[in-house]
């Protein structure tokens, strides 16, 4: 209940589109996305394109929100790949992440609160009787050396009489 009231108050007066931790992430991934270089495809809207980059090339479609590295699909957040076909086109980023990582879905969460409860003292005592603990199993214990040395003559013993009878 405290983590929730603390939250609330963090980010009651937080400015921005996504939250601090997703703002951070992404703030991270547009960093390495300059390594990577859009060249664009030749479709008709913009949208499509080849990232080259070390080890090997990627395709970004950005109005499917593809990417081949799959991070995007996966995460709902664009990847390096996608950041930097973003950069090229001049669009931000943040405008291409899932709602679920939005500030507004995350003031969503925390939107409602829970009432707090009196303590154990307080309680109303039930009618009922109390629930008995379950029987506990336990492991046969493991044999020492010796007690299974012993064991084993008289398995062997007992084994022994039966061949003589028979």
């Amino acid at each position: 209940m405290r983590s929730i009231a603390k939250n609330k108050v963090k980010l009651a007066n937080y400015i921005g589109k996504l939250p601090p931790v997703q703002h951070s992430r992404l703030q991270k991934i547009r960093k390495e996305s300059g390594k990577w270089l859009p060249i664009w495809s030749g479709d008709e809207h913009y949208e499509r394109f080849e990232i080259h980059g070390w080890p090997t090339n990627m395709v970004v479609d950005l109005g499917k929100s593809i990417c081949t590295c799959r991070f995007w699909q996966i995460t709902s957040m664009p990847c390096v790949h996608a950041c930097a076909a973003l950069s090229r086109v001049n669009k931000d980023p943040e405008d291409f992440c899932h709602k679920w990582l939005t500030m507004d879905s995350y003031k969503a969460t925390y939107l409602h609160s829970l009432n707090p409860i009196p303590g154990e003292a307080l309680w109303e005592k039930s009618v009922y009787l109390k629930p008995l603990a379950p029987k506990v199993k336990r492991k046969p214990e493991t044999l020492t050396k010796k007690e299974e040395k012993m064991l084993m003559r008289n398995l062997q013993e007992v084994k022994n009489k039966k061949v003589q009878l028979s």
